[in-house]
């Protein structure tokens, strides 16, 4: 009976408890998350031994289950890297870590970026084995690739950096391990006006991952603005326009009431000098 295994932070159990398991996206703070899904994929890394044409087998969120036969038992087996021996028949699968655990790093920091330097975000651990290497048991079998944000690089692949029998150690510089980009990563800039219109591009400011929004296309601002200045006087003249009108008709109404009045008051002295 196999047992049950103590799943590392960022990976949950299965049902049986035999298996840990990891939708490859974590979250050791908040507004700190990191997706790995892109590199969720079957790797293979060359020893370093020259001596050999021995290879390791990684994926770093999905385990790889073989059917592995060693004196005379057979049986399945699943870990999440493999060192690879070939043989005349066909190839030795030796496991490297059934069990994942996450581990980041406290000091990073992604304020600011830069493409002359990258820094330390996390590590993935794999501990035990279903079959560890000859020499090694599922207690000391263990691999560790060590995470490094580089915001320009391509998403390139591991290196191996450290090889020993029981333990190795990689290292990959890539744009996925630095954090999924929030708000407060971004900022907008505004282009050139060209022909009574520009753009506003959204820029990263700050070390993450993903992609940016597509640039909007907007009217001017000075064009804008002329319109509204241009409206905002038209509707200024229009007012005193009318403003003029009204007193016009008003001074004519008043003329035409004052002369109407004259001749009344003249008429009633006429009628007065006759009597």
């Amino acid at each position: 009976m196999k047992e049950c295994l103590v799943c590392g932070q960022g990976t949950r159990s299965t049902q049986t408890r035999i298996e840990c398991v990891t939708n490859c996206i974590f979250n050791p703070i908040e507004s700190v998350n990191y997706n790995l899904k892109s590199l969720s994929k079957r790797l293979n890394i060359d020893s370093k031994n020259d001596e050999s044409d021995n290879e390791y087998l990684i994926s770093i969120c999905s385990a790889i289950q073989y059917y592995e036969c060693q004196n005379s038992s057979c049986d399945y087996v699943k870990n999440f890297l493999y060192l690879v021996v070939p043989n005349k028949n066909n190839a030795t699968h030796y496991g490297f870590g059934n069990s994942l655990n996450f581990i980041p790093d406290p000091t990073a920091n992604f304020s600011g970026i830069s493409n002359k330097t990258y820094f330390h975000t996390f590590d993935l651990i794999y501990n035990g084995s279903s079959n560890p290497p000859p020499g090694c048991s599922a207690a000391n079998t263990k691999a560790t690739i060590k995470f490094y944000c580089n915001p320009f690089e391509v998403q390139g692949d591991p290196e191996l950096i450290e090889e020993n029998n029981c333990d190795i150690t990689l290292r990959w510089v890539s744009p996925v391990a630095c954090r999924v980009c929030v708000f407060k990563d971004l900022v907008d800039e505004i282009t050139e006006c060209q022909s009574g219109q520009q753009n506003v591009v959204s820029k990263k400011i700050n070390s993450c991952f993903g992609s940016v929004p597509e640039p909007i296309t907007t009217v001017c601002e000075s064009v804008s603005v002329q319109k509204t200045t241009a409206l905002i006087i038209g509707v200024i003249v229009t007012i005193i326009v009318v403003i003029l009108l009204l007193v016009v008709l008003f001074c004519y109404f008043k003329k035409k009431n004052l002369e109407v009045e004259y001749r009344r008051i003249m008429e009633e002295k006429d009628l007065e000098g006759d009597l």
